[in-house]
């Protein structure tokens, strides 16, 4: 099981350039980001607008952090933010370097989404270990449009904080901010769950587990997660109350000699039988007077030689001869 730690819940990234040409992402999973948050006629055109500065602006100090407390959000939401450089020399006898500091928070997907979408990839026929982190995004993306989860965000789902002071919608710095998620997007694809407030570890453990913590109400993404302090045997009478019997007492070592008393059976010589079920019983008796003076668990091969045992025994390799014959196999 793996488990992931507080820091796959604060992910940095180093800037990504810009693909070529005037495409925005070139994963499907970056296309898909793009195409979400430009699901309406105002954000599509802020992008369109904000395209040529997007890609001629400095990116620094990228990072995706989860946060369980924001004052616009309800649930756990991601934070992610950056800082945006820009050279300003629009006056002939001044050059200085403006920077932005810019964060969007964007909701986690709730819960119950995350539990059933979790349910729904363990049901899915493929093997999630032989895929890459594309082919895991894309397959999630195909079942949450299908069983129409909130996989990816919507344009409402932005809560952007900026000091540009901007109030038309989302400002050019947050359009920057949502374009370089995009190119992160096209080198982690797996990001795209931390995003929505799950780091892809504990996801993927969860598909593997279904008693993993992160299925659990009380889970809290990025909190250590605390090892059992119960011992295995404990948590398994815990599971299942009605386990197994206690065992008897142990039995006194050194006693009495052992009595076989046998029903005659036609056709069977019974002295052979009865002579080889004492040596059985004495066998027996003096390999459990070990266990209980030595208390030491039975190697496997102190208890798989009878017949080597046997082997130097004329009566008791007379015994197994006389009972062969009468077609029974004791060996």
């Amino acid at each position: 099981m793996n488990l992931a730690t507080p820091a796959s819940y604060h992910r940095a990234y180093p800037p990504a350039a810009a693909p070529e040409g005037k495409t925005d992402a070139v994963t499907p999973t970056g296309l898909a980001w793009i195409d979400a948050l430009a699901a309406d006629q105002k954000t599509r055109s802020r992008i369109a607008r904000a395209r040529s500065y997007a890609r001629s602006i400095r990116i620094t100090d990228l990072t995706f952090d989860i946060s369980r407390h924001h004052p616009n959000i309800t649930n756990k939401a991601t934070i992610v933010s950056c800082s945006l450089s820009e050279d300003d020399d629009t006056s002939h006898w001044s050059y200085r370097s403006l920077a932005t500091r810019i964060s969007v928070a964007i909701p986690a997907m709730p819960d119950t989404a995350w539990r059933l979408l979790t349910h729904i990839a363990r049901a899915v026929p493929a093997r999630w270990a032989q895929l890459d982190g594309t082919g895991i995004t894309e397959r999630l993306l195909a079942e949450a449009r299908r069983h129409d989860l909130p996989l990816l965000p919507t344009p409402r789902d932005l809560h952007v904080n900026c000091h540009c002071g901007s109030r038309s919608g989302p400002c050019k710095h947050a359009v920057t901010l949502v374009l370089q998620v995009a190119r992160v997007l096209d080198t982690d694809p797996l990001a795209l769950l931390l995003l929505r407030g799950r780091a892809a570890a504990d996801f993927l453990a969860g598909v593997a587990d279904p008693d993993h913590h992160s299925l659990t109400r009380s889970f809290r993404p990025g909190a250590p997660v605390a090892l059992p302090q119960v011992s295995a045997d404990d948590a398994y009478a815990r599971r299942h109350p009605s386990a197994r019997p206690p065992l008897p007492s142990s039995p006194a070592p050194g006693g009495a000699g052992a009595k076989v008393s046998l029903t005659p059976m036609p056709g069977i010589d019974m002295d052979a039988l009865t002579l080889l079920a004492l040596r059985t019983a004495k066998r027996a008796g003096g390999m459990l007077d070990g266990l209980l003076a030595k208390a030491e668990p039975v190697h496997r091969a102190a208890i798989s030689r009878p017949r080597s045992e046997s082997a130097g025994d004329p009566a008791a390799e007379q015994a197994l001869h006389r009972l062969s014959a009468q077609g029974t196999v004791w060996r």
